[in-house]
């Protein structure tokens, strides 16, 4: 899961023209499952993939969680909002000044 301070992080995941940069850029380390991870992340969900399901152009992945790892720091957790990356706390203050 990543944090608001991780939104730079995602236009090396989001295109496919940029897939060499993906690991080039924060603070990667192997996890305990051999997989890269931030360590600055918020947490960590280690899964085994139990079931994949076409869905138009992409494909689900449905995982059995095997781990989760917890930061000791509390942090704003980046979400995707009206097709992009956004802090959460921004959106919730903008919404509740809107009703």
């Amino acid at each position: 899961l990543l944090a608001d301070s991780h939104l730079p992080l995602l236009g090396a995941f989001s295109r496919r023209d940029r897939r060499d940069e993906r690991f080039r850029d924060g603070d990667w380390r192997e996890s305990c499952d051999s997989l890269p991870c931030l360590d600055s992340a918020p947490a960590v969900v280690s899964c085994e993939v139990d079931q994949c399901q076409d869905y138009g152009t992409h494909t689900l992945f449905i995982g059995r969680v095997t781990g989760v790892q917890l930061s000791q720091s509390c942090t704003d957790p980046l979400v995707w909002f009206d097709g992009a990356g956004a802090s959460l706390a921004r959106h919730a203050t903008q919404a509740a000044h809107v009703n």
